[in-house]
């Protein structure tokens, strides 16, 4: 098993960078991830001849790094697994292949996906930003970059609308919407999560991002996001979720979903508390909610917008051709 200080020494500087920005948390979202993986991988190809190294050779220290970001982020978010298998997929057969021929294919593939990303995210802001037409206000709850850019395409086209923030406390979710909204002109609300109902009702439509979902319509997402899905259903509020179909786990099919882990809050929550009031009370929560798919008005991808309780079929379609590498 590689350890995390020998794998980044396969790394060039900048390539280094990449690897912290993961492991130290300092980038967000598996989207961002994923550019960062990309990156790793296509620096190994690029700088194998100099560091002398064979087809395989190649190919080992890729496969490494892969399997450890697999690891580390693919399973918490099903999209970086996904994305890897993309990246990589076919890539053993090249160990005895000319190291040219095995860096290209590292490096073509790499730049394939970051342009199916690319194009993934424009269609689903394309399809958000005809949702929200002659919207007057939307409430977004914890932080989606999908989510972002759909309300950036709506100020880009002349459309400035009441953007309703609650906050998101475990990730503090809510302030980087606020950024983009305020630099985009956005009139901008931001409140305590107790307050949802309340900015709902003024609300034409919700919008979360999603961690993952799965074949049967469900979505985890950051916890409290079971609390807006409900207050939507009970005010008649549209809820939709902007994902790319790469976030969907067919493992659920199996059984196997996301389960809850508890994180201690109490340095956010109790931070000023008396000592020994702090020590004598439970600060764990569960840092995820899975949504039934009844809640969800539409998901928002790539090949548009697909109902809650209509995705299973799409999902099968889209595992399948994912399989294949075919996407």
């Amino acid at each position: 098993m590689y350890q995390p200080d020998t794998l980044k020494e396969y790394l060039s500087p900048s390539a280094k960078d990449d690897f912290d920005d993961i492991v130290l948390a300092r980038k967000l979202g598996a989207s961002a991830n994923i550019v960062s993986i990309g990156n790793m991988l296509k620096d190994i190809a690029a700088h194998a001849a100099e560091n002398g190294l064979s087809a395989g050779e190649m190919i080992d220290r890729v496969l490494a790094i892969a399997g450890y970001f697999d690891k580390l982020r693919g399973e918490s978010t099903v999209a970086v697994t996904n994305a890897i298998k993309l990246m990589t997929g076919g890539l053993s057969a090249l160990r005895e292949a000319p190291l040219a021929e095995a860096c290209k294919r590292v490096t073509d593939s790499c730049n394939r996906y970051g342009e199916k990303a690319r194009e993934w995210m424009d269609n689903i802001v394309t399809y958000g930003y005809n949702l929200i037409k002659g919207c007057k206000g939307i409430l977004v709850f914890d932080y989606s970059s999908s989510v972002d850019a759909i309300a950036k395409q709506a100020a880009l086209n002349g459309q400035i609308m009441d953007i309703y923030i609650p906050e998101s406390r475990v990730l503090d979710g809510g302030k980087p919407f606020a950024v983009t909204a305020v630099e985009m002109g956005h009139r901008v609300h931001f409140f305590p999560d107790v307050a949802i109902y309340h900015f709902l009702q003024k609300s034409d439509m919700a919008f979360i991002g999603v961690e993952t979902f799965y074949p049967d319509g469900s979505a985890a997402n950051t916890v409290g996001t079971d609390m807006l899905a409900i207050l939507c259903k009970q005010a008649g509020v549209p809820f939709y979720i902007p994902t790319t179909l790469i976030k969907v786990d067919m493992r659920g099919l199996q059984g196997i979903v996301k389960r809850d882990l508890a994180q201690d809050l109490s340095g956010l929550l109790a931070a000023h508390w008396d000592e020994n009031l702090r020590a004598h009370t439970d600060f764990t929560c569960p840092d995820l909610s899975i949504i039934g798919p009844e809640y969800i008005t539409g998901y928002i991808t790539e090949v548009g917008i697909v109902p809650g309780t209509a995705m299973f079929g799409v999902a099968r379609e889209y595992a399948a051709k994912l399989e294949k590498g075919e996407l």
